[in-house]
């Protein structure tokens, strides 16, 4: 799972924008444009790699790279995941899937969101539902994805992402 929407001091330290112009918050949608657009992909297509490379190791015994097996794609950015499924040059010869675009991918704790229909809310749900039942999962910040690992008791996961940020070079 990637979270594109980082806590509010880690956006403004960066200049990230949302699509209402303004410095950026998780009320808002994260713009992907320039050095926010280059950050956001580069990290999205590190957890992809760190995912695939963690899932053939454990299902096949395999060196990195060697086998092929679907990567499941989730984001609190449709942006990310629109431009990571269209262009997927990063990661060529990966079979990369996610669910149909449906909107944003709403933050559950958001105040903007207050009022919203349950079925806005799907796309989170079946996310979550699909990460709990991976055989691997690549989790950063906002412990999203670690959290669907551990409600099964997988053990077969790993932090593409530090709380500050950064690409974790373990993986």
């Amino acid at each position: 799972h990637v979270r594109a929407s980082f806590p509010t001091k880690f956006s403004i330290q960066h200049g990230f924008r949302g699509k209402n112009g303004l410095d950026y918050d998780k009320e808002d949608s994260l713009l992907l444009v320039g050095s926010t657009k280059n950050f956001v992909l580069s990290l999205t297509n590190h957890a992809i790699r760190c995912a695939h490379d963690l899932t053939t190791k454990y299902i096949t015994g395999a060196q990195k790279g060697t086998a092929s097996v679907p990567v499941f794609v989730a984001s609190d950015s449709v942006d990310a995941i629109k431009h990571v499924l269209l262009e997927n040059t990063a990661n060529p010869g990966l079979h990369l899937v996610s669910l149909p675009p449906h909107g944003e991918n709403l933050h559950l704790d958001a105040r903007k969101n207050v009022g919203s229909s349950a079925i806005d809310y799907d796309s989170v749900f079946v996310d979550f539902w699909i990460i709990k039942n991976a055989a691997c999962v690549a989790y950063g910040v906002g412990w999203y994805g670690f959290f669907g690992a551990v409600l099964t008791g997988n053990a077969c996961m790993v932090r593409h992402q530090s709380v500050d940020g950064k690409l974790s070079p373990t993986c």
